[in-house]
């Protein structure tokens, strides 16, 4: 199975519920644990349950993904962490299927999160099969990967009986 980016995190998913009928798992721009996502995930949550789950607030996306700008000098968008090429962040922008340009509802946030926070730690680690290898693709620039970080994490994560391999991309 392979999976890029919030595919990736898919995958991840996928592999501890259903890994046993993986035969490898490829893992290209994924994530470590994202800063602010365990405490975002409660107060998304109090407010879904409160009914203010279809009502959309940017400030929420923004305390979830706003760090990965923090390296980028003057980054005029939130999306900027996408790519150097203003050409690709604004194609990226455009893209109906692949974009949080327009801030999603709360519910789909929450949902959003509680699946990042599902592909971490070692408890997700011990339901993923130790017989699938993985191979995992990472950027030492890519934030989503916490800059390399949180890719060494996932191995760390994964144990020494796993067979994983691991390419980190030096640009």
């Amino acid at each position: 199975m392979f999976g890029h980016s919030m595919g990736s995190m898919i995958a991840r998913g996928y592999a501890a519920a259903y890994g046993a009928g993986l035969s490898g798992l490829i893992l290209c721009g994924t994530s470590g644990q994202f800063p602010n996502a365990g405490k975002l995930l409660l107060v998304l949550k109090d407010l879904v349950d409160e009914g203010k789950g279809e009502e959309t607030d940017s400030s929420y996306l923004e305390e979830l993904m706003g760090w990965m700008t923090e390296r980028i000098e003057q980054p005029k968008t939130p999306n900027d962490w996408i790519s150097s090429d203003p050409d690709i962040v604004a194609d990226h922008a455009n893209d109906p299927f692949n974009n949080f340009s327009t801030p999603p509802n709360i519910r789909s946030l929450y949902y959003f999160v509680q699946m990042m926070e599902k592909i971490v730690g070692t408890e997700w680690a011990e339901k993923v099969p130790v017989s699938i290898p993985v191979y995992n693709i990472a950027g030492d620039q890519d934030p989503v990967g916490q800059y390399g970080e949180g890719v060494y994490g996932c191995i760390e994560l994964a144990g020494a009986n796993r067979t994983y391999f691991l390419l980190v991309l030096h640009l």
